[in-house]
């Protein structure tokens, strides 16, 4: 027991130096190149295979090939048994490791999990990176009471051949495989593979990297036979050729969501040219709106969907998000290479509008005034303006108005009481959303005009001369 104590920690240090050993080289030395040779670790022969190792020595030749194996020296199963050779006792025991080898003999396990009988002679093959473990048969537990250690020969043959590196795919659609050098470029379309999907032009213990990328209308889904899988979307494959490998890629049928929303204040519809997507906005309250329909489908990967966005009556269509192209303002066309989302933003019909105008004592779309005032006599005329929204108005740029007399842009009206003869000119602007309008008025101020007799005043003054005349007569009378 005290010496079965003692190898077992000397394994568990020797396994620890080894990986300290690898750690400290890595670190010094950093990454291998993709096609650096890399050094088999040996293999021990002959195999030294202990009684009392209830996990025996392990075996991996790391290529494909053949190997014999012979067998020497004795060793005992039990304390009370004596010394067996590599075929055993003539004991059988049915919860041994292989009830039906005797206890004593040597066993082979494979990688898979299953024993085999080997005793002094064994041929076995094996596949890539397959292995083997050498061990006694016994009773799982027992193997504490067991001495002596059994030497396994070993020569392998086809393991020194030129590694190769075969690509092909599964799935049911197409892809690329690509090398990080090119050496490997395989082609797969309906079906149909094509390209360099072998070579054997990689040294012993290179790696490569592979890269897989989906056509159009396919979806990457994983590697097979992999040392290591890394890349966007688990895409690459590392490859260590100590041995002829295989890789595989499986590429499916690819398809993309695509999700359509509406926004915004108003109402309407999304639909595609296909009616996959047929998504309706409607207003159920203040404020509150409620989306209906299908507003979300399947698309394979790579196909392009035009989209329609339809604003429903009092609403008006305001711009696309995430669009991919919008070539009409209406149509949005969107490509189909990944899950996506846009959106459409329908808001409120805006109000109706119309361009100012001025109107002149009636007469609608003026654009002159001319008037007359009074000097020294009130003086008042409002303008009349339409349009919607309401203008705002504005004095022209070097405008003149007679002295005391003002416009109000408030309220359209020219006001004031002249003091000053003259004519004067300027320039009324109206602007609103729809557009401008402007109004050139001339205003003259003149002397006030001289009173003319009214009909009652002239007869009045004829009846006065006639009398003053009749009366001049008799006074020359008179006086004769």
């Amino acid at each position: 027991m005290k010496k079965l104590f003692y190898d077992f920690k000397e394994k568990i240090i020797l396994r620890f130096l080894i990986i300290w050993l690898f750690i400290t080289v890595a670190c010094l030395h950093g990454p291998l190149a993709l096609t650096q040779t890399i050094t088999i670790p040996p293999l021990v022969n002959p195999l030294p295979v202990e009684a009392a190792s209830p996990f025996g020595f392990n075996f991996q030749p790391y290529f494909p090939g053949t190997c014999s194996f012979d067998t020497s020296g004795t060793w005992a199963f039990d304390r009370s048994s004596g010394n067996v050779g590599p075929n055993g006792s003539t004991i059988f025991n049915s919860n041994s490791l292989l009830p039906s080898a005797p206890l004593g003999a040597l066993l082979v396990k494979r990688s898979s999990g299953a024993y085999e009988f080997a005793g002094a002679h064994i041929q076995l093959n094996f596949g890539t990176y397959e292995y083997v473990y050498f061990l006694i048969n016994d009773i799982p537990g027992a193997y504490s009471d067991n001495s002596g250690i059994i030497s396994v020969g070993w020569t392998c043959s086809d393991i020194t051949s030129q590694p190769a590196l075969a690509v092909s795919f599964t799935g049911a659609a197409g892809g690329t495989i690509l090398s990080s050098d090119r050496t490997i470029n395989c082609i797969n379309t309906a079906g149909v593979t094509s390209g360099t999907c072998l070579t054997s032009s990689y040294p012993l213990g290179a790696e490569v990297i592979l890269e897989a990328t989906p056509s159009p209308d396919s979806r990457f889904s994983r590697w097979y036979g992999c040392d290591a899988v890394t890349g966007s979307n688990s895409s690459q494959c590392l490859i260590r050729l100590f041995s002829y490998r295989e890789v595989k890629a499986e590429f499916i049928a690819g398809s993309a969501l695509l999700e359509v929303a509406l926004s915004g204040t108003g109402t309407g519809k999304i639909s595609s040219n296909d009616n996959k997507i047929n998504c309706t906005r409607q207003q159920v309250g203040q404020g509150t709106f409620n989306t209906s329909g299908d507003c979300s489908a399947s698309f394979p990967t790579g196909a392009q969907v035009a989209l329609t966005v339809v604003p429903a009556a009092g609403s008006r269509f305001t711009n696309w998000t995430n669009c991919d192209t919008a070539n009409d303002a209406a149509v949005c066309t969107m490509k189909m290479n990944g899950d996506k989302r846009v959106e459409a933003r329908l808001d409120g019909a805006p109000d109706p509008t119309s361009p100012p105008a001025f109107s002149v004592d009636g007469a609608g779309h003026s654009n002159s005034l001319t008037k007359h005032a009074v000097i020294n006599t009130p003086f008042t005329y409002k303008l009349v303006v339409t349009g919607t929204p309401d203008p705002v108005l504005s004095v022209g740029a070097g405008s003149q108005f007679p002295p005391r007399i003002t416009f109000d842009v408030a309220t359209s009206t020219f006001s004031g009481t002249p003091t000053a003869l003259g004519v004067y000119t300027g320039a009324i602007v109206a602007t609103n959303s729809a557009g401008t309008a402007t109004l050139r008025y001339t205003l003259t101020v003149i002397e006030a005009a001289a009173e003319i007799p009214t009909l009652s005043e002239w007869a009045m003054l004829i009846l006065f001369s006639l009398l003053l005349g009749f009366g001049g007569w008799r006074l020359r009378k008179f006086a004769l």
